[in-house]
């Protein structure tokens, strides 16, 4: 960046190279170079921009120009608006990005967020609803602070649920109570408003389970009742062994098709195809129900 000799006040827009962000600054008229723009979208059309891994705004850039980086051993380095976000990059190598990002809040109060990345990290995250730290995939890109590197971490910060089950009849002795199986590989069934998990079938006609939630066990009413809607968008019709474990879980792939083979961790039996990358070919397999 080169302010020049001149005596003017200009508002300009230049691009770090360090930071790979474009950045205003103040051009006296006389002088500098090429890298020199009237707007932020001049500079943008010009320069690649460094792709932010921040759900919202740009990652903090010191007084050097550069962009802060921080780490699990150090997040304290962040300012007191900013957090640490550990992620990835969105080339295949998946570099981890350690940043400050914008928008430091209690992520214990925080919804899931998978991120909009391609990445498969190991994380975990605070439920609010059974109030325990459960493990999901990160995609390393674009997620809150409700994402911790380990389950000591997530629950050193956030509250586990301490409170004892308290078995009051409320119902008649003819509904029958099942412990709810959650058959997702990570994170927990999509809920709808009402806080029932959302059932589905191969044709994404869905089912409703309306049920008594205990916040330890998850236990349910057997009570079903029809809707016909598909999983959100970040979810995907899980099929399994039975109609309770037939549900929308978190993790959608943009390609099914490149995803690995599981098998799963249940014990049931289930004949089922997945597709082979590698032969290019529809190959039976048998798939546990969970997992």
């Amino acid at each position: 960046m080169a302010r020049g000799n001149g005596n003017s006040i200009l508002n300009r827009w230049y691009f770090n190279s360090e930071s790979r962000v474009c950045v205003s600054f103040v051009y006296s008229g006389r002088g500098g170079n090429s890298n020199n723009f009237l707007s932020r979208q001049d500079c943008l059309k010009q320069c690649p921009e460094y792709r932010s891994p921040c759900p919202e705004g740009h990652p903090h850039i010191g007084l050097s120009g550069q962009i802060t980086h921080c780490g699990a051993s150090g997040p304290s380095i962040c300012p007191t608006t900013y957090w640490c976000h550990v992620g990835a990059t969105l080339e295949e190598s998946f570099v981890v990005v350690e940043v400050c990002c914008p928008g430091a809040a209690d992520p214990c109060e925080q919804k899931l967020q998978l991120g909009t990345g391609t990445a498969r990290l190991h994380r975990f995250y605070y439920n609010q609803l059974s109030r325990t730290c459960q493990q999901f995939q990160y995609s390393g890109v674009g997620g809150n602070e409700n994402n911790f590197l380990t389950l000591s971490a997530c629950e050193s910060r956030c509250p586990d649920c301490n409170c004892k089950l308290l078995f009051v009849p409320l119902c008649e002795t003819s509904f029958l109570f099942t412990v709810f199986r959650n058959p997702c590989a990570f994170g927990q069934p999509q809920l709808d408003e009402s806080l029932n998990v959302v059932m589905c079938s191969a044709a994404d006609d869905r089912l409703k389970m309306n049920f008594h939630l205990f916040r330890m066990f998850h236990l349910l009413l057997a009570n079903i009742f029809h809707s016909y809607s598909i999983c959100a968008a970040d979810y995907f019709c899980h099929i399994g062994d039975e109609e309770q474990t037939t549900v929308c879980c978190p993790g959608r792939a943009e390609n099914m098709c490149m995803e690995p083979l599981v098998s799963g961790t249940g014990e049931a039996a289930l004949n089922r195809f997945a597709y082979n990358a590698l032969t290019r070919q529809c190959l039976p397999f048998v798939y546990s129900g969970i997992g």
